[in-house]
C-alpha cells in the first residue's frame, strides 16, 4: 500500500452476516439514518467496530431509515458505530455502551465534489473487488456522462471514479446496490447483447458538501456529550484538510515555485471549550473523552502549567490499551506535554505492545521515525521496533526500509541499480529503458510520482522550475527522470498536458509494489512523491523522506558549477 496522498482504494467488503433490524434488546442503540430531507436512504447500513476498527456486525437500516444496533458484543465502555448510505459518505459516532435508552437521529453527510476533471467507470470482476475494465465517461450535452462497454451478459458491479477525491461511488444507474467494505456502494446492473451502456447524471446525485447532523434523543447524555467534543475536533481536521487542499490547488494552478504554505485552523476556542467540558464534566467517561480529545489537534510546543498537568492527568487515568488514542490520535501530543518519551516510558512501551489497533500503533512509530530524523540511534531503534511481527500486515510496516536511516537510499552511499520501462509518445516501450546506469557523469534527479498524488502535483511548479533553470543550461546541467506509479501509463499522458508538459524524461513502473524496481530503492511502502538526487559520480546526495524540493537549487547550483 502506499501512503501519504490519498491514492484512490477500493477496499476489500467487510465480512459479517447482516442483521435485519429488530426490536432492541438492551444495551443497543436505536434511531433513524435520513438524507438532508429528513427521507430514508435507498440503502443504508449501521456497524459496530471493535477496538482496532474491525467489523464486529452489520445491521440494514429498514425501508423507513430505522436500525437497531446491539451492543452487547462492545469491549469497551465507549463504541464506535460507522454508518453508510448509497449516495452519502460514510459517517461515524462514538457511544457510551452503558447509557440506555440510547436513541438518535442521523442525518447522513454527502461528499464534496469538485468539477471533475476526468470520470471514468470501472467495473469489478465477478466476486472480486480487483478491477475488470476501466472505460472514460463521456460528457453529454445535458450535463449527464455517458460509457459504453462491452462486457458479457448477466449481472456487473460498477463504481463512478473522478467525482469524489479519494473515493470511487456508486453511479445513478442502478437495479440495486452492495456495499464495497471501504464507505460507498457499488451499483448493479444487468447487461444483455453484450454491451453495457452506463449513463452518470450528477444532477440526480444528493446536494454535494452536506455535514453531518446527529440529535441524541437525551441531549445532555453521556453520549451527547461526548460527540459533542469530538465532532468539534472532527471539524477542525477537517477544516484543516480542506484548507491543505485548497492552497496545493492553488499553488499548483498559480506556476509558482517553492513550497505549499497554509494557514491552519485556529484551535483556541475549540481548546477553550473542550477545557470547559473537562472542569464541569459531572461524569468521569466524559471527563476522560475530553481530556484526550484536547490534545487532538495542532501541537503544544508551549503547553501551560494546566495543559501539562491534564496531560499527565491523562497518563495516570487514561489506559493505553483506551480506544480513545485511535479516535483522537492526540497520543503523541499527550506524551510530549506530559514530559516527554523518556519520562513516560512505560507507559509508550505498554502502548506499543498492547494496544489492539496495530494500525495506529505503527502510525505513532513511524511518525516518532519522521521526528527523529537528525537522531539516527532513535530512528534504527523505532525501525526496529516497527519491524515487530506484531505490525508486519500494516501500511507503516511496509515503509520500513523507507524509513530506516540506514536504507539503500541514504546520502552518500552508491544509487542502487534499477531499471523501469521508457514512457515513448505516452505508451510503454518495449525496447527503450531508463536506468542507473542512463546518466553516466550527469547529476540527475529521480521523481517517483503519480496523477491522483495530490502533493505531487502541488510540486509541479517546483519542478519545472527547475527544470527550466538548470535543465537547459550550458554545460553542466540537470538530468530529470519522473517514474509514474498510476495504473495505466494513459493517465501520464493526459496528465501531460497544459499547464504540466513535464519536458524530460520519463518512465512507468506501474502500480505493483513487488518488483525489481520498488525492491531496489527499497520503497514497498514509500509516501510519493519520493525524490532522488544523484550526483555525477553515482553518489546519492539526498532522498526522500528528508528531502525538500524547495531548498535543492542552493545544491544544484554547487553541484552543477
Amino acid at each position: 500500500m502506499l501512503t501519504g496522498c490519498g491514492e484512490p482504494k477500493h477496499e476489500p467488503q467487510a465480512t459479517s452476516d447482516p442483521h435485519p433490524v429488530t426490536p432492541a434488546t438492551h444495551p443497543a442503540l436505536t434511531g433513524r439514518l435520513v438524507d438532508e430531507a429528513g427521507q430514508p436512504p435507498v440503502l443504508a447500513h449501521a456497524r459496530l467496530l471493535d477496538r482496532d476498527g474491525r467489523l464486529v456486525l452489520e445491521v440494514a437500516a429498514g425501508a423507513d431509515g430505522r436500525f437497531a444496533v446491539p451492543l452487547d458484543r462492545a469491549l469497551d465502555d465507549l463504541a464506535t458505530i460507522s454508518f453508510s448510505a448509497v449516495d452519502h459518505a460514510a459517517a461515524s459516532i462514538v457511544v457510551a455502551t452503558h447509557e440506555q435508552p440510547l436513541e438518535l437521529t442521523l442525518s447522513l453527510p454527502t461528499y464534496a465534489v469538485a468539477a471533475p476533471a476526468k470520470l471514468e467507470v470501472i467495473f469489478f470482476a465477478p466476486g472480486s473487488t480487483k478491477r475488470r475494465l476501466t472505460a472514460p465517461l463521456v460528457q453529454q450535452a445535458d450535463g449527464s456522462y455517458l460509457a459504453e462497454v462491452e462486457l458479457p451478459d448477466g449481472k456487473h458491479r460498477y463504481e463512478i471514479s473522478g467525482l469524489v477525491s479519494n473515493h470511487t461511488v456508486n453511479g445513478t444507474m442502478s437495479e440495486s446496490y452492495e456495499y464495497d467494505g471501504g464507505g460507498d456502494y457499488e451499483s448493479v446492473i444487468t447487461v444483455s447483447g453484450g454491451k453495457a451502456r452506463i449513463v452518470f447524471d450528477p444532477a440526480r446525485r444528493p446536494k454535494p458538501g452536506v455535514g453531518m447532523r446527529v440529535a441524541f434523543g437525551n441531549p445532555t447524555g453521556v453520549s451527547a456529550k461526548v460527540n459533542g467534543v469530538l465532532s468539534s475536533l472532527r471539524a477542525l481536521h477537517d477544516d484543516s484538510d480542506a484548507k491543505l487542499a485548497a492552497a496545493m490547488a492553488a499553488h499548483a494552478a498559480s506556476g509558482a515555485s517553492g513550497g505549499v504554505t497554509f494557514e491552519p485552523p485556529d484551535a483556541t476556542e475549540y481548546r477553550r471549550a473542550t477545557m470547559e467540558v473537562v472542569r464541569t464534566a459531572g461524569d468521569p467517561i466524559v471527563q476522560r473523552v475530553a481530556s484526550v480529545a484536547y490534545f487532538g489537534f495542532g501541537i503544544f510546543d508551549k503547553a501551560s502549567d494546566q495543559e501539562k498537568a491534564t496531560a499527565r492527568w491523562v497518563i495516570d487515568h487514561v489506559m493505553p490499551t483506551d480506544p480513545l488514542w485511535s479516535i483522537t490520535g492526540a497520543l503523541s501530543n499527550v506524551i510530549a506535554t506530559a514530559g516527554g518519551e523518556a519520562a513516560n516510558q512505560r507507559y509508550v512501551t505498554a502502548f506499543l505492545d498492547q494496544h489492539p489497533d496495530v494500525e495506529m500503533v505503527s502510525e505513532y512509530l513511524r511518525d516518532q521515525i519522521y521526528q527523529s530524523a537528525t537522531d539516527r540511534d532513535r530512528a534504527r531503534g523505532l525501525v526496529k521496533q516497527l519491524r515487530n511481527p506484531r505490525f508486519a500486515k500494516t501500511a507503516a510496516a511496509k515503509m520500513a526500509d523507507y524509513l530506516d536511516p540506514d536504507r539503500v537510499t541514504t546520502a552518500g552511499k552508491q544509487v542502487p541499480a534499477f531499471e523501469v520501462p521508457a514512457l515513448v509518445d505516452g505508451k510503454v516501450s518495449a525496447t527503450q529503458t531508463w536506468s542507473s546506469r542512463s546518466y553516466p557523469g550527469d547529476v540527475y534527479l529521480v521523481d517517483v510520482w503519480a496523477t491522483w498524488c495530490k502533493p505531487c502535483v502541488a510540486e509541479m511548479p517546483n519542478l519545472h522550475a527547475l527544470y527550466a533553470k538548470y535543465g537547459k543550461k550550458p554545460g553542466k546541467k540537470l538530468r530529470m527522470l519522473s517514474i509514474s506509479i498510476d495504473e495505466s501509463p494513459d493517465a501520464v499522458a493526459g496528465f501531460r498536458k497544459a499547464p504540466h508538459p513535464m519536458p524530460w524524461d520519463h518512465g512507468f513502473a506501474g502500480a505493483a509494489t513487488d518488483t525489481p524496481f520498488y525492491k531496489a530503492l527499497g520503497l514497498g511502502g514509500i509516501a510519493i512523491p519520493f525524490y532522488l538526487l544523484v550526483d555525477s559520480k553515482g553518489t546519492i546526495v539526498d532522498a526522500s523522506p528528508s528531502f525538500n524540493v524547495s531548498t535543492l537549487p542552493a545544491t544544484l547550483d554547487k553541484l552543477l558549477r
